[in-house]
């Protein structure tokens, strides 16, 4: 089926009796792409499937459009069927538009699936910045002609502070190479020269 919604034809899907829910699909992809899901969810609710603009079977748009832009598409498809409130299940750029809709429009949105979404930050420990960090002090100090000091800065699971250690090029190797091997440093030094 297709709407009009702000000038665009935006192709959609309805399956299904019982509450409301709206599946949008990720970037690049199209209705087709969350039919499993659809397919589960008919049985017990009213499911939305929409082609976002420029995706599946829907209107091309005219110029580029925002993740807000997309979300007002939504919220206009959501006018025009008269749905008031609705659960949104959202994979990848789906799932983005549904955190800006509760985000941004808390009273039409009575839940929210996120499927592998964008547009989360991930929490991160000290031990993925501390393996980050070190690969690229490694890549610092392996890649330097001279044996001087340098300088690293670790950040610590705040984000805030800082500490820094002043390290030497070969104090480094011994150290990278007993934290691999755990045993005997001097034999593996020849390993990583």
């Amino acid at each position: 089926m297709i709407l009009n919604i702000d000038g665009l034809d935006i192709n959609y899907i309805s399956e299904g009796e019982g509450e409301n829910v709206i599946v949008l699909h990720g970037w690049g992809a199209n209705i087709d792409t969350v039919m499993p899901i659809i397919n589960i969810l008919k049985e017990k609710y009213r499911v939305y499937a929409i082609d976002l603009p420029g995706f599946g079977k829907s209107q091309q748009p005219l110029d580029v459009m925002s993740s807000f832009e997309y979300v007002e598409i939504i919220r206009g498809f959501m006018d025009k069927l008269n749905i008031k409130r609705t659960t949104f299940v959202g994979h990848s750029f789906g799932g983005k538009l549904s955190i800006i809709m509760g985000a941004n429009y808390p009273s039409q949105v009575e839940k929210i699936v996120l499927i592998d979404s964008a547009g989360l930050i991930p929490k991160r420990g000290l031990n993925y910045y501390f393996k980050v960090y070190s690969f690229k002090a490694d890549d610092l100090i392996m890649n330097r002609n001279d044996s001087s000091n340098v300088l690293i800065i670790i950040p610590t699971t705040t984000g805030r502070e800082q500490f820094a250690v002043p390290i030497i090029k070969d104090s480094l190797r011994r150290i990278a190479v007993s934290c691999i091997y755990k045993n005997d440093t001097e034999s593996e030094l020849d390993f990583v020269k």
